[in-house]
This record gives C-alpha cells, structure tokens and sequence, in this order.
C-alpha cells in the first residue's frame, strides 16, 4: 500500500502546477518505500539500525542547530515568525525541527534502557536533554503536544491500563460537558491556554489555531474543485495563494493539516491509500504493544514502543501540520520507519 501511494503520489506530478517539485518529491517517497519494504523484510539488527541511524542524524542536526544559535542566532532563528524567536536551526523551518528533536528524544529513552554502559547511558541522557530543549527552543506547540502526549499514552497501553484510560475518557467527556453548560468556566480556561500557547496574547489566536482555520476554508475551495485526483505532488504551495490571502498580500505555502495537504496534493484516491498506511500501522502497533503475550526480544518490544511513540507525537503533530503528507519531509521518512517495523514485527511474530 505504501509503495502504491507513492506510485500514484509520483504520477500526479505529471498534471501537478509545480511539476519538478513534484518529480522530486515522488523520486523521494518511492525510495522511502524500498527503504521501509527492505526494513521489514530484513533482520531485526536491520531495523534497529535504520532507527540508530536516525538517532544520530537528529543528534547531528540538534548539535549543529543549537551551536549556529549560539554563534549566529539570527541565522538559527524562524524569520517567517519573528516575535516567537523560534528555533529552525538548519532545517529552515521550526515546524521541520520540532518533530526531528521529538523522534530523537523518543529514542533516547529506548537506548538508554537498552544499554548496559555507563558512558552510554550518561550520553543518552545528555543528548535527551540537547532534543527536549531544543525542542522548546522551536516552539513548535503541536509537536511539543504530542511528545508530551505520546509518552503517558503509550505508557498506558503497554501496562495494559485500560481502565485508567475508561476514567481518564470519562473525566475528559465530563470537563467537556461542564464547559458547554457553564460559560464562564470555558472563558477562564480559555485565558488560560493563551497565556500558555498564544504568542500574540490574544485569545483569538487559539481559537482560530493560529490563523489556520481561515486557511483551512481556503483549502476546501480547492478540494471541492477536484476531490478525486487533486492538483499534483507539489502543487500546494502553488494553488493556496490563488485563494487564500490577506489584506497585505500574505499567503501559506501549506494546508497545515495532513488530510487537507494530501487531499490537494493526490485527491482522494491517493489520500485513501496513505490513511491505509497510517492507521494500519497504528492499529497493529497498538495490538502489538498492548498484547499481554507479546513474545519476541527485548528488542522487538523497545523496537514496537520507539514506532507507536513515534506515531502518536505525529498523529497530533500532524493536525495543524502537513507533517507526512503532500511532499516527502523527514516525518514522512519516519512514518516510512514506522510502518516498515509494525510489518517486520507482524511477520516475525506469524513465523513463532
């Protein structure tokens, strides 16, 4: 399925409004696809050691964005948000880095345990601390979210908590209701949030999601217009600005939202076969990590853990963010990782 999405993903850069972009993209998201397919039908050390690579590509990026903040900060900093003074470090974007210090702090928590040295253990946490601060350093909130989230939700289901998670629904389902029947309780924690996560000040900027459901209108215009097979791989950057824009002339060169990203991008045809992907993996992560007899090696359990984690920080991350959809970005390469484990634990536990 994946490898069809990238076929069809790379077809679409032929009718796509930004075609080489598109060309590119696609070239990129069918090698992602013979990665993850190599991943699942190799060795178990073979997966581990994409995820390690991955490891070390974060360090790199980490180590270089902070020591370029140090030495040069306006080189480090987002210029497309000023008054945030948000970290991009070399990614360009801080909403690239984000997700980048988020997987690399993930897994320092799996090679931390699965180490027996004590400098290595030492170093996993020094460069655990390097991911969580550079990660605040971005600001990016919807990845800073969904790390926080990732954690205690994977925690729950591996211990197999499951009626912690019934009462935490039901407390959640019942603050829901006290904020619809009392409206100055919703106005108060509403001042809260933004004096937590609004970088204007104003409470219009969290109820808007930071501008975003003006652009997200915008969006649907262009998926009315064609649902099916969308504009192109590459074209989204291309068709917002012709119907979306402010009274300066501001525009966004994203959806910031997946499903929207991929549905102008590839329609909905190429859309379906990536929401296969996604929740496929994530379900069968799901059982596998919540199974009470899970088998297999430490490995395969802390392998099954970094990807569900992973998923989770993307899930959320990826609702006020393109993240893996549209263009190949790094967290389409980690979606890529994570599917081709969920498929490599699947089949080495059919085989026991």
């Amino acid at each position: 399925v994946w490898l069809a999405y990238a076929l069809f993903a790379l077809a679409s850069s032929s009718y796509s409004s930004a075609r080489a972009l598109g060309i590119g993209s696609g070239v990129a998201l069918l090698g992602i696809s013979f990665a993850s397919s190599r991943a699942a039908a190799g060795g178990t050390d073979l997966v581990w050691n994409y995820w390690r690579t991955t490891y070390l590509c974060a360090s790199i990026i980490g180590l270089v964005s902070l020591a370029i903040l140090a030495v040069a900060p306006l080189y480090a900093r987002d210029l497309a948000d000023p008054g945030a003074y948000r970290m991009r470090g070399i990614t360009g974007s801080a909403n690239s880095l984000g997700p980048i210090m988020a997987v690399g702090a993930i897994l320092s928590i799996s090679l931390f345990k699965l180490t027996q040295r004590t400098w290595q253990r030492y170093l996993y946490v020094m460069l655990g601390v390097m991911f969580v601060v550079a990660l605040v350093l971005t600001n990016s909130r919807s990845t800073i979210i969904g790390f926080v989230v990732c954690l205690p939700f994977v925690a729950v289901v591996a211990r197999r908590q499951w009626i912690w998670s019934v009462l935490v629904g039901l407390l959640v389902m019942s603050v829901s209701f006290a904020l619809v029947l009392e409206p100055n309780l919703f106005k108060g924690l509403l001042a809260i949030f933004t004096e937590l996560f609004s970088r204007s000040g104003h409470s219009q900027e969290i109820t808007s999601m930071t501008g975003r459901s003006q652009i997200w209108a915008a969006c649907w215009k262009l998926i009315k217009a064609q649902p099916w097979l969308g504009y192109g791989l590459g074209s989204v950057r291309v068709e917002i600005p012709k119907v979306f824009f402010d009274q300066w002339g501001n525009t966004a060169a994203t959806a910031h939202n997946f499903f929207l990203e991929s549905m102008i991008s590839v329609g909905l045809l190429g859309t379906s076969l990536l929401l296969v992907v996604l929740f496929w993996s994530f379900a069968g992560l799901l059982r596998y990590v919540g199974s009470a007899q899970v088998g297999g090696s430490i490995l395969d359990r802390e392998l099954a853990l970094v990807a569900l984690r992973c998923m989770a920080m993307l899930l959320v991350h990826s609702m006020v963010e393109r993240a893996y959809a549209g263009m190949a970005a790094p967290s389409t390469l980690i979606l890529g990782l994570c599917a081709g484990t969920f498929v490599h634990l699947s089949l080495r536990r059919s085989m026991v």
